[in-house]
């Protein structure tokens, strides 16, 4: 083993990454480098090779494009939503305004799935909605649209004061989406929602 360490180069190291760059992810390929330098690191501090690593090539990771829904998209989705109401949850929620709710609600705010089911009406007032953040403890505000406080209006007399969370668990409601998004002919998941918000807003506010 301290034989081979003694062959352990930038050079060749950097010819094992430019080998694997077109075999594997940008990702794979960084995870591999990082890996390579641990081991080269601890042969140096342990005496079984000479000389520190230096001339690594860095490894640019290539980030695919985010997946999100265009705004005709969205209209369709809520057009695939309104096709549900006629069917009623064992909540007793009519299905398309929870679908309609959440789908408005998502995108206006952003909010992740965990969050979106704690909204509350005490969390309203007017048309600005307020909640702080479970993942990172931020407190957040946003001011929603008359279709989506429409929507709220429809859902909220009827539970227990959360808005949608108490129609469904998050569960069973991944189920619904994911049927409506089926019958909107669109891929993704309700994950879309936050990311399609996000990108908008980027879209807009550019420059």
């Amino acid at each position: 083993v301290a034989e081979a360490c003694g062959d352990v180069t930038a050079g060749c190291v950097n010819d094992y990454l430019r080998l694997r760059q077109p075999q594997v992810s940008s990702i794979t390929l960084r995870n591999e480098r990082g890996h390579l330098l641990t081991l080269w690191r601890f042969g140096f501090e342990i005496g079984l090779i000479d000389t520190h690593p230096r001339g690594i090539a860095k490894v640019r990771v290539r980030r695919p494009p985010t997946k999100a829904w265009s705004p005709d998209q969205l209209r369709s989705l809520l057009d695939a939503a309104a096709s549900f109401r006629l069917r009623t949850m064992r909540s007793g929620a009519n299905a398309g305004w929870f679908l309609r709710t959440w789908v408005l609600l998502g995108y206006e705010t952003g909010a992740r799935k965990g969050d979106l089911w704690s909204f509350r009406g005490s969390h309203l007032d007017g048309d600005t909605l307020s909640w702080t953040q479970s993942k990172t403890g931020d407190p957040l505000t946003r001011t929603l649209s008359d279709p989506c406080l429409e929507a709220i209006e429809e859902m909220l007399p009827l539970g227990d004061g959360r808005i949608i969370g108490w129609a469904a668990t998050m569960r069973q409601s991944s189920r619904l989406m994911a049927n409506c998004i089926r019958r909107a002919g669109l891929q993704g998941t309700s994950k879309w929602l936050r990311r399609s918000g996000a990108t908008h807003c980027e879209m807009r506010q550019a420059g």
